[in-house]
């Protein structure tokens, strides 16, 4: 049995070094270096602090900051937890003297990634005069609490900025997805004349709600200990998903309304007339009977008179997918209309 536990933990110490050897040799020379590298650069820098200071022969080599240590000589992963544990050891080196600056430094770090309102409340607690001076054992406990609030923000962020890259990763996939079933259902020139743009306005559909969620997810931000962004995040996976169909069926639903002749009406209320003229196309469609009987005939008849009203098909259809209350504003501003009338 202790043998079984041995390899298994030995696989996975080699396909840990593994995934940091392919992260080095992928990753850091197309975006730069890792949040790995980065804590590493930190820790050396604390590190050399610490030992110019002759403080490093009082760290216990089976102390959790002497397995830091160790491990960052080793060159493995470190944690921004053990990062804020030689911050701290830093602190507990200092002279009084330079307690303050230090206290002011740490502050400045963490007023700029903090939740506004937590660092106002830390700025209330410790608000007093000037003049004394807090003693040096009140700035040494300043310091180590922000040290703790600042590096645990990191690591909320470090978390936050995983989460987001494996949603976006994850929408960019299904969105190729679609690109290929659309390039792989495009029809050649000889049978485009039977083609319905039905495919090509989903995809662009589709494919604005892909951009908007991207800026979306982009503009979130993962401060300290805000728990409901957090949840945000995680929950972006389904609204990733969501929002490609969602971008999809708001563009079905806009060839809907621009066959029925009704969707200059309609966005009328919500666009300049100008605008309205230069988005929509010419409405075509066909007579046969199969048109007017199913849904799936509707679709299969609708075409666009030229190349101009197709391409114009293809953004409104983007614009119906990016701006996800485009076409409910629309829809809303008849009904208001309709009621006022009542």
């Amino acid at each position: 049995m202790g043998e079984l536990k041995g390899g298994t933990r030995r696989i996975a110490d080699s396909m840990k070094q593994m995934r940091q050897w392919l992260s080095r040799l992928l990753f850091v020379p197309v975006w730069g270096p890792t949040v790995h590298s980065y804590r590493a650069c930190q820790f050396g820098h604390l590190l050399t602090e610490l030992e110019s200071r002759g403080a490093l022969a009082t760290v216990a080599a089976d102390s959790r900051l002497g397995a830091a240590i160790k491990a960052y000589r080793e060159d493995s992963e470190l944690g921004w937890e053990d990062v804020c544990l030689l911050e701290v050891a830093v602190l507990d080196s200092l002279q009084p003297h330079e307690l303050a600056l230090r206290e002011r430094h740490l502050r400045a770090s963490y007023r700029s990634m903090a939740d506004p309102q937590q660092f106002a409340g830390y700025e209330e607690l410790t608000a007093g005069p000037a003049d004394p001076p807090p003693a040096a054992e009140i700035l040494r406990q300043r310091a180590g609490y922000l040290a703790q609030q600042l590096y645990w923000t990191y690591s909320v962020a470090t978390k936050g900025h995983h989460i987001r890259v494996r949603v976006s990763l994850v929408v960019t996939y299904l969105f190729l997805l679609l690109i290929g079933y659309l390039v792989a259902t495009s029809p050649s020139t000889e049978a485009a004349g039977a083609y319905s743009p039905l495919i090509s306005a989903a995809c662009f559909g589709a494919f604005g709600a892909y951009v908007s969620f991207q800026r979306r997810m982009s503009r979130l931000r993962i401060q300290s200990e805000t728990y409901l962004d957090f949840l945000q995040l995680r929950r972006g996976y389904f609204d990733g998903v969501a929002a490609l169909f969602s971008g999809a069926l708001f563009a079905m639903l806009f060839i809907v309304l621009w066959q029925t002749g009704s969707l200059k009406t309609l966005l009328t209320g919500v666009l300049s007339d100008e605008l309205v003229a230069l988005l929509l196309p010419a409405v075509s469609g066909g007579q046969a009977a199969e048109c007017r009987t199913s849904i799936a005939g509707l679709f299969a008849c609708v075409t666009a008179p030229g190349a101009a009203d197709f391409a114009k098909l293809m953004v409104a259809s983007f614009l119906a997918g990016f701006a996800e209350q485009l076409i409910p504003d629309a829809i809303d501003s008849v009904v208001e209309k309709a009621q006022v009338k009542g």
